[in-house]
């Protein structure tokens, strides 16, 4: 794995980090009320914004398991994680047009 890619995988992992801290500090998710529900909302990015998707589609059972588990694991890693992957699969695609451009 290249050392980009590994840069890149970092950043939404650290993000998830500082959600979990402001989360906590702020006693939980306040449902776009709480003092720094903001920066949870940015941690989040983008894949933030396929759960709001989801939420809105046929697939809305999905979120409830995950809304099942916890707020916590729901507003936080879950989009955490897809953005590891994201942020993984760009840092692929760059790996492949660097080794096609040279």
């Amino acid at each position: 794995m290249q050392t980009h890619t590994k840069a890149l995988m970092l950043i939404p992992a650290v993000a998830g980090v500082v959600a979990t801290i402001v989360y906590f500090v702020q006693g939980g998710f306040g449902a776009g009320h709480g003092r720094f529900d903001f920066v949870i909302f940015l941690c989040g990015l983008p894949s933030i914004f396929v759960l709001v998707i989801l939420d809105k589609s046929p697939l809305s059972g999905l979120l409830r398991a995950f809304d099942a588990l916890t707020e916590f694991v729901g507003v936080i890693w879950v989009p955490a994680l897809l953005n590891v992957g994201l942020f993984y699969l760009l840092g692929a695609a760059i790996t492949l047009l660097k080794d096609r451009h040279v």
